[in-house]
């Protein structure tokens, strides 16, 4: 019989474990028992660790690139913003209307270069 303070933390435990895990992994539970404070310090350092990771990962997620402190847009960025397709964005590239910077093999728009684009290109009648 396992006490129902341990019964509530097991629980909890699949809980944290079931919103981490594919659903398709079935974890069985052997029951153990270890003392009281070991579970806490063990669920403390779990805890702790998914805050880092998710740190990390919001991180990661709000990067913005930069240069000289001018944000940077790719091809998706600029495709939302101007509601066109990336072949149009290729096709303004070519033809010089609109400068780009490469690194590596993604290319990136100076949000200065944007707002120039947009004004010379859709403020002319």
């Amino acid at each position: 019989m396992v006490p129902i303070g341990v019964q509530k933390k097991l629980d909890l435990w699949r809980l944290l474990l079931s919103h981490f895990f594919v659903h398709k992994i079935k974890i069985n539970f052997i029951p153990m028992f270890i003392e009281e404070r070991k579970f806490e310090y063990w669920m403390n350092r779990l805890v702790s660790h998914f805050e880092t990771v998710n740190r990390k990962i919001d991180k990661l997620s709000n990067k913005e690139n930069k240069i000289n402190d001018e944000a940077l847009l790719d091809n998706q960025d600029l495709c939302l913003l101007l509601k066109v397709s990336k072949r149009t964005l290729q096709r303004f590239r070519s033809s010089g209307k609109l400068p780009y910077k490469r690194i590596g093999k993604k290319t990136y728009y100076l949000e200065s270069d944007i707002h120039e684009f947009i004004q010379n290109r859709f403020s002319k009648p």
